[in-house]
């Protein structure tokens, strides 16, 4: 039958082909304001920077995410204040939080701290989590400040 074989992608999320850095921040359907992002943000006077190493990859375990402290002043924050979402099929969808935890670090003036992508999830949840294709915002929370980054994982 014509036009049948194109029905069976309907069963899996389709993943934006928007470029990252035309995505808004926060974008729709996402309802957190004070997001600043650094792909898509006029970050030049941002002295906290959220960066993926990749945009776009198969293997969710090749991102990392790396917070910069560009600022005047050291930083303290809770490593496990993430917020998580992911776009598939044009809606955004928070992950869903289950946990904080009670930890806090210092980020001193010029220093950076790196996470890989896939530890994220194992510090606000207590049930298994896979990165399924899709768009995904992270986002980490420190006082006032609430720096962001877009990163893709795609199929092969």
């Amino acid at each position: 039958m014509a036009g049948c074989s194109s029905s069976s992608s309907s069963s899996s999320p389709s993943v934006s082909e928007q470029p990252i850095a035309e995505y808004d921040c926060p974008p729709d359907g996402v309802d957190e304001s004070g997001l600043s992002c650094s792909q898509t943000d006029d970050s030049e006077g941002s002295a906290v920077v959220l960066e993926p190493s990749l945009e776009s990859t198969t293997d969710p375990d090749a991102i990392t995410l790396t917070l910069r402290n560009e600022s005047s002043e050291q930083l303290e924050f809770n490593p496990a204040s993430w917020q998580l979402w992911v776009e598939q099929n044009g809606d955004w969808d928070r992950i869903e939080q289950t946990t904080t935890g009670d930890a806090y670090e210092e980020l001193a003036v010029g220093d950076s701290r790196t996470w890989n992508a896939t530890e994220i999830p194992d510090l606000i949840r207590q049930s298994e989590f896979s990165f399924d294709p899709g768009t995904y915002l992270a986002a980490i929370s420190i006082r006032s400040r609430t720096p962001a980054c877009f990163f893709r994982i795609v199929d092969e």
